[in-house]
């Protein structure tokens, strides 16, 4: 049956969430009996190989559990250390940042008033970028210093462009930033908080999320992707109208019921998909987990029982689509993109460049007018070590048992998604213990230079002095300022550089408490700072 012996009705507008569909359900409501947890003497080996980056914060591993979503992966990457000795590392990286923010900042918004949120929205948000960068950051070095052959280098960072009533360079693992100084190099794209917004009031869909490769992933410029990303079907791209990918997809599953997921933005032809007879999941943000859950395939919409087929009629940020469409590459998705304006008012003026925007996307060595597959983005994609991983800080639609971490008095269970170029996509759902007082293990989770900055600026020279004279507390400021003033450095210092601080560049954006900490920082480790 063909789509043109198919005339659709009228598509079906609805949020994203999906559920375990019921024919992988037994009547006992178990999904897998392919589950396991860790018995006693595995759960002690994951500790002692996570121990040194565990003591930073005073946390153990209690408990593991690891369920597998599908067999293999749909392309033939090489299987190398992210897929082995460094997987769980790299769980262990984004479930930290989760659980940092879970400890400090998720839905601290629901606690202030309706009327007087958005005067605190910028600085939760900030809070909340703060604590799961430094966390990653942690887990990265600990990474690099249990493989001393190792070196990261992050190619996309997501934060540093400026948005609507946000002033840019937010804390993140910056573009440029490298960790580690081995010789075996692999590249990095990172959402140190994918959905800022929705984890200061809790909501849905808010996570954590990274992808590591051996093969390099160039410096995309930090701009605005079209996006179409696609199960399973290799003819369209995101040039053709949206009448012939909607008629492409329901050819290729030969079904009236086809399901997209777009963000619920005026630039985005919702109306248009719908009239065509499309189902649009709809959310308000976060679009980097529906590509690869629509690879995974086992989450269904309840009012059809179908999965996602993909990401159609969207415009989003280019670090998100980097890092979801890799994964989501190794599940069979098929994604291609092209560069967009910042500003859109409606859809059809989405490559209507404003002045210097296209030199931009040229400077970097792109061309704006060319679709771009994600294998021309990241060459060797599907043939080299890869992974995505992504930990959720509150309930993920898209992926069912991805669940919200969740903290107790004395422990804390955070979710997490691993994806591998040439293996079993996974979740994992890690237990820490916490070794100290519940107020201790917050304190420690929350980053130096936050709780320097809450001070008054008349005690910040001080506590300055006493954090670099404690090297535990030394090291993870430093990585601090970087991940925190990025901005305001003459260029990206490599691994053990000295970071090239412009306090003058500084001075004319930053707070009055900012800028006090800065210049005591230069005066308390001016080693840690080349000359101005």
């Amino acid at each position: 049956m063909s789509a043109k012996d198919m005339t659709p009705a009228r598509g079906r507008r609805t949020d994203a969430r999906v559920v375990i569909p019921p024919s992988r359900l037994d009547s006992q409501r178990i999904y897998s009996r392919a589950a396991r947890r860790f018995d006693a003497e595995q759960t002690r080996a994951a500790d002692a190989r996570n121990r040194a980056l565990l003591d930073r914060y005073g946390l153990g591993i209690a408990s593991i559990e690891i369920l597998p979503l599908n067999e293999g992966a749909a392309t033939e990457g090489r299987l190398g250390p992210l897929q082995t000795e460094h997987r769980d590392r790299l769980v262990m990286v984004c479930s930290l940042g989760a659980l940092a923010v879970s400890l400090s900042g998720r839905g601290n918004l629901l606690a202030i008033d309706g009327a007087a949120r958005s005067a605190h929205k910028m600085r939760v948000k900030e809070n909340n970028d703060r604590n799961s960068t430094a966390a990653m950051t942690e887990g990265l070095y600990a990474l690099c210093e249990a493989d001393p052959r190792v070196s990261l280098q992050v190619a996309i960072g997501e934060g540093a462009r400026v948005k609507p009533g946000e002033r840019g360079g937010n804390p993140t693992l910056y573009a440029g930033q490298v960790i580690g100084a081995g010789p075996m190099r692999f590249s990095l794209a990172v959402d140190a908080v994918e959905g800022t917004t929705k984890s200061t009031l809790f909501d849905p869909g808010c996570g954590t999320l990274l992808f590591a490769t051996e093969a390099a992933i160039p410096a995309v410029p930090d701009v605005y992707f079209d996006k179409c990303q696609i199960y399973d079907v290799g003819d369209v791209t995101v040039n053709d109208p949206l009448e012939r990918i909607v008629e492409a997809v329901r050819d290729r599953r030969k079904s009236r019921e086809i399901d997209f997921f777009a963000l619920d933005r005026p630039r985005h032809p919702i109306e248009a998909m719908l009239a065509l007879g499309a189902n649009m999941r709809i959310d308000t943000d976060v679009d980097a987990y529906p590509a690869v859950a629509a690879g995974l395939r086992w989450g269904v919409f309840p009012d059809n029982l179908r999965p996602l087929d993909g990401v159609c009629a969207n415009i989003g940020g280019a670090a998100e689509m980097i890092a979801s469409a890799a994964g989501a590459r190794y599940l069979g998705v098929r994604s291609t993109a092209r560069f967009c304006a910042g500003t859109i008012p409606r859809w059809e003026a989405r490559y209507d460049f404003g002045p210097g925007e296209e030199d931009v996307i040229r400077a970097a060595g792109f061309d704006p007018a060319r679709v771009y597959a994600i294998e021309d983005l990241v060459p060797g994609l599907t043939t080299s070590d890869g992974a995505f991983v992504a930990a959720a800080i509150s309930d993920n639609w898209h992926i069912p048992g991805l669940d919200a971490a969740y903290v107790g008095g004395n422990f804390a269970t955070v979710c997490a998604l691993y994806v591998g170029s040439a293996s079993a996509s996974e979740l994992w759902r890690v237990t820490f213990a916490f070794e100290r007082p519940w107020h201790e293990t917050v304190d420690a989770l929350t980053p130096v230079l936050t709780r320097i900055l809450a001070m008054e600026p008349s005690a910040i020279a001080a506590a300055v002095k006493q954090a670099v004279a404690d090297p535990r507390q030394a090291r993870r400021l430093r990585h601090e300022i970087a991940t925190s003033f990025y901005t305001h450095m003459r260029k990206s210092p490599g691994s053990d550089e000295r970071m090239p601080l412009d306090l003058t560049a500084a001075a004319g954006s930053e707070t009055p408490e900012a800028l006090a900490f800065l210049r005591a920082a230069v005066e308390a480790a001016p080693d840690w700072f080349s000359p101005a």
